[in-house]
């Protein structure tokens, strides 16, 4: 089976220069490979002849350098340069593939309605959040997230923030600042904190002091 030619990218975070050329130089793929520093701790690794036959030991150097580097947030692409194959990207944490994301190139002229349709989806839904914020997310050095969320359609308008971890979707919620109308009225501005033992807040009273 004639394998297609791809091209192979990988980003990696919060990791030394040392500890990763010393890893590097240990694997049979050191002499294929490229690496720029992009950032304090961050790198990003290339190869040397920008592509060549497609293999799977591509995609098992980015499982092993999450393995030698648990706390580093590394992204590999796998980029094929045949129309009509598959592109991938993957997101490892510790070890585990965190994410996995399909593509593919088309012919000059050429387009997929679904993905057409997506698109324009994607592009209303962001111009939408541009002019009328409802969320953000920041994604932390160490793979896990905090989300932003604006209530503002209820009686107790305010910003929540949910911690989203790596090895967890299920949000928990950190912190929230809100308007209580049934504060007096210059005690309405309320804050509420929670730990990551505890269901109810461990802490929820009126920003305004007298």
């Amino acid at each position: 089976m004639i394998r297609p030619s791809c091209s192979y990218f990988y980003k990696i975070e919060n990791v030394t220069e040392n500890d990763l050329m010393t890893f590097l130089q240990s694997t049979s793929l050191n002499d294929y490979l490229e690496v720029e520093r992009t950032g304090y701790a961050s790198f990003f690794i290339s190869l040397v002849d920008g592509a060549t036959e497609q293999s799977d030991d591509f995609e098992n150097l980015a499982a092993a350098l999450s393995k030698q580097f648990p706390t580093s947030l590394i992204t590999f692409n796998e980029n094929n340069e045949e129309l009509y194959s598959p592109d991938r990207e993957l997101t490892y944490l510790a070890g585990n593939v965190l994410t996995t994301r399909y593509g593919r190139k088309l012919a000059p002229g050429e387009y997929d309605q679904e993905t057409l349709e997506r698109c324009k989806k994607t592009i209303c839904d962001a111009l939408d959040n541009l002019c009328n914020p409802r969320e953000s997310e920041l994604l932390l050095p160490d793979g896990n997230k905090l989300y932003v969320e604006i209530t503002s359609d209820s009686d107790y308008p305010g910003i929540t923030i949910d911690l989203i971890r790596a090895d967890n979707p299920s949000p928990e919620t950190v912190c929230f600042v809100e308007y209580n109308p049934e504060k007096n009225v210059n005690k309405r501005l309320c804050i509420g904190v929670y730990n990551s033992k505890e269901d109810d807040t461990v802490y929820y009273d009126s920003y305004e002091k007298e």
